[in-house]
């Protein structure tokens, strides 16, 4: 008795059967790699087994397909009541990106935009690079857009070319004070537009007083307009502190008193006498070192999501964030509540995703988690508490029709050349699985009892060709690469013959012999044929 290894042993007399069953050729087709347990690996320790060699790559990809193909009839269309739009980075456009998405969340402000109308006969004025209407149409189409498109995201490029501005990175808030000022000075020129200009204005601005008392009783009050409100925090760890520093009497010991003349006598004091509807805070992240430099502040600061200000009550609606390590460069993105669904969400240009609300319920002295929003926020939006149940303006019809026309006409050719092309890949991929299902099928020993009586109608094949030839063939169609695989072989004995443990180990698989040499013809696989097999 020869011990060939742990699990076989040969006797010292072989016949036919005893070497039909060392060579473990006894055993049954396979079937452990079918649902619903299907084995992951090819077993080894059956020469017939044919499974989890390749083919499974291709079950899996006709599978994804036809999983696309039952979506593809309403390819990506976007939920426009729940999921926001976003919108495409043109090139360090993603200031230009935040402002927009803050501005169009704002129901009043979007309803502004839809109310406004050209007139008749209108003429740019001499010197007016921009002109009114184009513009005014421009951010009308750009809304609308926003809100009813098909689409994840859409482009602002049309504004920015009329806005004439250049490829550079620009601060979001100046860009914000610049707007909202040329804005105001072009609906200035015609009275049918002075109502949409009041509106925005009232909406955004509001404003402060300036007192200031001398100790002999002079006192000079002057108001001042604010569209952000301005807000040091270098000092400050939350926004309610750095709103107390903020409103705390100043000494001014330069200031000459023009009633009494005393110098440093006077007092100057801070009051909120105009609180806006929609208070933008612009947090000033920016300072300057001893050489005058300007550097970024990386002070986390937490801010409420309920701010009281004076008599006035506010609920956070947006978050302006810079990520960045200095002031020179950086990215803009925004935090922002639906004004729909109250549901918030992250505006990172073209990517919009549901988010936690952010700010925190109490203030306090010092917090063992911060966020990145508080490391970054660089501008607070909040809007007074009785306007939470804003609802959403309908597009007027009147604009509707040609742009919600040509959105879906556009939404629709392309589902259906998207449907059109996963539907030939469908087809194609499909006929790569049933021939080569078909060839694995033919090779397959299905009932090896009949194989013992006729031998000679079994041949043996590598593994590892099996392995190669559907890599290749994968390959060939998914990535389009035509390049054959590497040549494949297996061991002899010493006699020439196929051994032992070549079989034994899983390393070649025996196999139909018509649709063995069918195979191996139809990928120029160059063979000669042995009484035992085939030697590739």
């Amino acid at each position: 008795m020869h011990q060939v290894s742990n699990e076989c042993e040969i006797p010292d007399e072989i016949d036919f059967d005893t070497a039909w069953k060392v060579y473990m050729l006894n055993k049954s087709a396979c079937l452990l790699h079918y649902v619903p347990n299907p084995k992951t690996k090819n077993c080894r320790d059956n020469p017939y087994c044919l499974g989890r060699l390749g083919l499974e790559k291709w079950d899996k990809l006709l599978s994804c397909i036809k999983n696309e193909n039952k979506t593809n009839t309403d390819l990506d269309r976007r939920d426009i009541a729940r999921i926001p739009c976003g919108l495409v980075n043109l090139g360090n456009s993603c200031y230009v990106n935040s402002f927009l998405q803050i501005f169009f969340n704002d129901p009043v402000f979007r309803k502004c935009i839809y109310d406004w109308r050209p007139v008749a006969n209108f003429v740019k004025p001499e010197g007016e690079k921009i002109n009114i209407e184009e513009l005014m149409h421009c951010i009308q189409k750009l809304f609308i857009t926003l809100q009813i498109t098909p689409y994840e995201d859409t482009s602002a490029e049309g504004l920015v070319k009329l806005l004439q501005l250049d490829g550079n990175q620009h601060d979001a808030l100046e860009f914000q004070i610049l707007f909202f000022g040329k804005l105001e000075k072009l609906l200035s020129y015609h009275v049918q537009w002075h109502g949409v200009r009041e509106t925005i204005l009232k909406r955004f601005q509001g404003a402060i007083t300036q007192t200031i008392s001398c100790k002999c009783g002079r006192r000079s009050v002057t108001e001042l307009p604010f569209n952000p409100f301005y807000l040091s925090i270098e000092k400050a760890r939350s926004l309610s502190k750095a709103l107390e520093y903020y409103f705390l009497p100043e000494e001014l010991p330069d200031y000459k008193c023009s009633e009494c003349g005393q110098t440093g006598s006077a007092q100057n004091r801070l009051a909120i006498k105009e609180p806006p509807p929609v208070l933008t805070i612009q947090l000033n992240r920016f300072t300057y070192d001893a050489v005058g430099h300007k550097k970024k502040i990386h002070s986390p600061l937490q801010y409420p999501r309920v701010l009281q200000l004076g008599d006035v009550k506010y609920d956070i609606c947006a978050v302006m964030i810079h990520e960045g390590p200095n002031a020179d460069c950086g990215h803009y993105y925004d935090l922002i509540k639906h004004p729909g669904t109250r549901q918030w969400f992250t505006y990172n240009d073209e990517v919009v995703k549901p988010s936690a609300t952010p700010g925190v319920s109490v203030e306090k002295e010092r917090t063992s988690k911060v966020t990145a929003d508080m490391k970054g926020c660089y501008a607070l939006v909040y809007r007074q508490e009785n306007e939470e149940n804003s609802a959403i303006p309908a597009v007027p019809e009147d604009l509707l029709g040609d742009i919600a026309n040509k959105l879906e006409e556009e939404f629709i050719a392309q589902t259906s050349a998207t449907t059109e092309m996963t539907l030939r890949l469908k087809n194609t991929v499909e006929d790569y699985h049933k021939r080569l299902t078909d060839t694995f099928d033919k090779l397959q020993v299905k009932k090896s009892e009949k194989m013992l009586k006729n031998p000679d109608d079994i041949v043996f094949i590598p593994t590892e060709l099996f392995s190669t030839v559907l890599s290749y063939e994968f390959s060939k169609m998914v990535e389009n690469n035509d390049e054959s695989g590497s040549k494949s072989s297996f061991s002899l004995c010493i006699h020439n013959r196929v051994s032992l443990g070549s079989v034994r180990s899983g390393a070649i698989k025996a196999v139909m012999k018509s649709a063995a040499r069918n195979f191996l013809t139809s990928y120029g696989v160059e063979f000669v044929d042995l009484k035992t097999g085939f030697v590739l």
